[in-house]
């Protein structure tokens, strides 16, 4: 499990430049979450984000939130497609982008 800060600290850039130059995009076509006990605006949380399914064209993450007793609070899941720039249709996974879902799959 990774922390959300960490998370994006370390691949927000690598995956920016990743989409922002590619020739597809991954909209959320899904979202959902659940609120477990109740949060205060600037309270400090933890997020960890797993990929729960790579699928052809899909992948969705899965996460949750847990304050700081470490009691888990929420959870969430987004389902992103991926998407051909210019016919704005939906498209397999990349490999280089597939390879690099797998590798965060993968990570401790």
């Amino acid at each position: 499990m990774i922390s959300m800060r960490t998370y994006c600290t370390q691949s927000e850039r690598r995956w920016k430049i990743l989409i922002a130059n590619a020739d597809f995009f991954v909209p959320i076509v899904h979202a959902e979450s659940q609120y477990l006990l109740g949060l205060i605006v600037g309270q400090e949380l933890e997020a960890s984000v797993v990929i729960a399914n790579l699928g052809n064209s899909s992948y969705t993450l899965e996460y949750e939130l847990k304050n700081t007793a470490g009691e888990l609070v929420g959870k969430a899941k987004t389902v992103h497609v991926t998407i051909d720039r210019s016919t704005r249709r939906k498209i397999s996974i990349p490999q280089d982008f597939r390879a690099r879902l797998l590798k965060f799959q993968s990570a401790p």
